[in-house]
């Protein structure tokens, strides 16, 4: 259309017209005034901003979790309580095995959710040394989901074994693939196995390794129903670092300032977006794949990431900070009180090593001149013998015969090796001199000469 008609009205196109009515009329007034309500709230209901539902695979998966809770409570016509105890599986460490009491099935934690684990169907098989291996079922159709609703469960910490240890370590029973060699069996496939590092309930897992992976409102969650001296947010300390603190400290009273400190800094490295360094901007993958309607929670979410993501340093100043706190609130527990005796030898063994460490800084001496060295052994008399030090930095000097001994030792660290050299060579001699009446000749007066210029 090149150009608007004369005759074209915009506002009888965008803009409602009022209707009129007559003082008279209060029934027709009334049932205009309804429509008009009525069509206002529908402009008003288009035209706002507003926030529609936008499933995510994420979102997806959480949902087919929590159905699958609920199709094993009614399957199995359990009580409803069950549904609030549900979230115990978001306790599952993603990575390791579980093994159920009174059960000789296991599995493999493949992801974690919050009302359920998706896990891969395994079993363990024992070598001839004793090591357990945990093998995934290459037969199973699919992956299962577990529910968990109480801590009464066994973590399986997996470590990968590479398939030069399979070669050192072979297993007298035979299985498919196997072949000889001209030293021994290899009787398992060469791959890359689960072996089993240590046997741990699931609360003792969390903490050993700081409750890494395992999210904030877990955290509380766990709080709260074991009843720990957890409370509402507190200013100036990181909610995830408090909550941390408390769980490691109602598991383990004894826990030190270094302790908390290294399992913290392992769970800030199994959070989410630590893979923000390997190159990719999250910033533009968000607004570039994500719905408009999402982008702002996502952006928000990876500013708070990106700011949580602190250096070692940092973290162990807010988290030094956090425990202090947090022991305030703990001083009048009595299993704490208990556990102070421990605390004071741990942290009295921590200044012992600590002063050990020092001690073996002080003792790195400077290194000796090769040609000095093989000098002064060379010009030395009969009758003495001279051993080099190299880790205490100095000559040890000793003269031997039938009437008389002595011993000396010459450091080469504070004034150099020439002149530690030059020492050690004339008390060499005065000793024969003096035990012996031999005078220094002449080819260790011309090395002695050489040493003091």
């Amino acid at each position: 259309m090149v150009s608007v008609p004369a005759s074209f009205d915009a506002d009888a196109w965008f803009v409602r017209k009022r209707r009129r009515t007559s003082a008279g009329s209060a029934a027709s007034q009334a049932d205009v005034a309804e429509v008009e309500t009525a069509e206002e709230a529908i402009l008003k209901g288009v035209s706002q901003p507003r926030t529609w539902a936008s499933h995510t695979p994420d979102s997806e998966q959480e949902k087919l979790a929590g159905f699958s809770l609920l199709s094993k409570i009614v399957r199995e016509e359990q009580g409803w309580s069950f549904v609030e105890k549900g979230w115990w599986a978001s306790l599952a460490p993603e990575g390791h095995g579980l093994s159920f009491p009174g059960s000789a099935s296991v599995c493999f934690v493949v992801r974690t959710y919050r009302r359920a684990a998706l896990v891969w169907p395994a079993t363990l098989e024992k070598g001839s040394s004793g090591v357990e291996t945990l093998v995934l079922d290459p037969k199973a159709s699919s992956l299962c989901w577990v529910h968990l609703f109480n801590e009464d469960v066994e973590v399986l910490e997996l470590v990968a074994t590479s398939p030069q240890r399979v070669l050192a370590v072979p297993s007298k029973a035979g299985f498919w693939g196997s072949f000889s060699t001209g030293y021994f069996k290899i009787s398992q496939p060469l791959g890359v196995a689960l072996r089993v590092q240590a046997r741990r309930s699931l609360l003792s897992h969390h903490e050993v390794h700081g409750f890494a992976g395992v999210p904030e409102w877990s955290l509380r969650r766990l709080a709260e129903t074991k009843k720990w001296p957890v409370a509402a947010q507190e200013p100036g300390h990181d909610e995830d670092d408090r909550l941390t603190i408390v769980c490691l400290l109602s598991l383990d009273p004894s826990l030190v300032k270094e302790d908390i400190v290294g399992r913290l800094l392992n769970r800030q490295e199994a959070a989410p977006w630590t893979f923000e360094d390997g190159g990719i901007d999250l910033e533009s993958l968000v607004r570039d794949t994500m719905l408009a309607t999402e982008q702002e929670q996502a952006l928000k979410q990876l500013a708070k990431r990106q700011g949580g993501q602190r250096s070692a340093k940092e973290v162990r100043t807010k988290v030094s900070q956090t425990y202090e706190h947090v022991a305030k609130t703990f001083a009048g527990r009595p299993d704490y009180k208990k556990a102070q005796a421990r605390r004071k030898e741990k942290e009295k063994q921590a200044e012992k090593e600590q002063r050990a460490r020092a001690a073996a800084v002080k003792r790195i001496y400077d290194d000796v001149d090769n040609n000095v060295d093989r000098a002064l052994k060379a010009a030395t008399p009969h009758g003495v013998r001279i051993t080099t030090d190299e880790g205490n930095g100095r000559w040890k000097l000793a003269y031997s015969t039938a009437w008389a001994f002595a011993t000396r030792s010459i450091s080469w660290t504070a004034v150099g090796s020439k002149p530690a050299g030059a020492a050690a060579l004339e008390q060499c001699w005065e000793w024969a001199e003096t035990f012996a009446g031999i005078t220094m000749s002449d080819e260790a007066a011309t090395i002695l000469k050489k040493l003091k210029a």
